[in-house]
């Protein structure tokens, strides 16, 4: 199905992010049109002739020695400034980040946060462990840890032991679940 979508007159295919106030900030930070969507670069399809055809990689590289916009999410911001208008959307399930929707749900309302409410029902196809924690490594907390690591099992890498972090231990647990609570006490008395 992923393979069939119609990528006439388009550059790439990709999921849209959910439409949020940090979406719309990105979209100005890099001068993107207000009717156009940032989209996440973790799972692309690219029209390779179109590619060609309209000389994207100078195009993307004459946006980044232009030095006009900062680039905080380096090579998605480039797709996003150059060619969101030159992308086809395609389902959330083929870019599902489980930890996203969660923090999307903090920031939205209406019938926004009822579309990302929608989205946690959706089937995933393509799973993008895009943030940290990774499912590899210790303190995952993205749903669909379990799902990896089941699927880890069949592979030859079966044996392979969850990295640890010490940095990223206190960084993930022991700042969030420990210190952040007793400075809010502390701050609130």
């Amino acid at each position: 199905e992923l393979w069939e979508t119609d990528m006439t007159g388009k550059a790439l295919a990709a999921v849209h992010y959910p439409e949020c106030p940090t979406m719309k900030k990105n979209c100005m930070r890099l001068g993107i049109a207000e009717e156009h969507y940032y989209f996440n670069a973790g799972v692309l399809m690219m029209n390779l002739d179109y590619w060609r055809s309209h000389n994207l990689p100078q195009r993307y590289f004459d946006f980044i020695a232009e030095g006009k916009y900062p680039l905080r999410q380096r090579d998605q911001d480039v797709l996003n400034a150059v060619t969101c208008a030159e992308c086809a959307p395609l389902p959330w399930k083929y870019n599902v980040m489980g930890n996203e929707l969660e923090t999307i749900k903090e920031i939205v309302t209406g019938k926004q946060l009822e579309y990302v409410k929608s989205l946690e029902r959706v089937e995933p196809v393509i799973v993008h462990f895009s943030f940290r924690l990774k499912p590899w490594e210790f303190g995952c907390r993205n749903p669909y840890k379990n799902d990896y690591r089941r699927t880890l099992k069949s592979t030859p890498w079966r044996s392979a032991s969850l990295q640890f972090s010490l940095m990223d231990f206190f960084e993930f647990w022991v700042k969030p679940e420990i210190i952040a609570p007793i400075l809010k006490i502390i701050h609130n008395a």
